[in-house]
């Protein structure tokens, strides 16, 4: 069986989602220019429940506000995040 992530049409990143994406979509991102990739078509997020006690939890969902605002800058028109 083949991994998707082989496929040529595919870019995968593997990193912290959330300074990733502010790095590079956000209008506080000093280095926006050097990323040469257009926006997302597809984030597929897998998030840790709220009421998990892991300090990143309580990070993602304390600034909820800015963290999805983030990722959706980071979508194209018709992108979608799952």
């Amino acid at each position: 069986m083949e991994w998707c992530g082989e496929d040529s049409r595919a870019e995968m990143y593997c990193e912290n989602a959330i300074s990733c994406i502010k790095s590079r979509f956000s209008d506080e991102a000093d280095d926006k220019e050097e990323y040469e990739g257009g926006p997302f078509d597809v984030l597929i997020m897998d998030a840790l429940d709220p009421q998990d006690d892991i300090p990143f939890a309580r990070i993602l969902y304390t600034l909820v506000r800015s963290s999805f605002e983030y990722l959706y800058d980071s979508l194209s028109d018709d992108g979608v995040m799952v």
